[in-house]
């Protein structure tokens, strides 16, 4: 499992590739506290995948297109 240290320094370049992909620019003032911050969204999607769930207990969010197309003409 991987760390979530935010000293880590696997973690920081994970982090420092992540915002350079997403083409963001962190002031540098702010860059501790994010990863901080990342250390710890990466430590709850680990908790999320982990926890599984059925299908049924999730609602959709599905939407048809004819449901649309009578919202947009007026129509219920």
């Amino acid at each position: 499992m991987p760390t979530h240290d935010p000293s880590d320094p696997a973690l920081i370049r994970e982090y420092d590739a992540l915002i350079a992909r997403a083409g963001l620019t962190i002031e540098p003032e702010r860059r501790a506290t994010m990863i901080k911050v990342y250390a710890d969204v990466r430590r709850w999607s680990d908790i999320i995948r982990r926890t599984r769930r059925e299908p049924s207990v999730e609602p959709a969010n599905v939407y048809g297109l004819d449901t649309i197309e009578r919202a947009q003409e007026g129509r219920s």
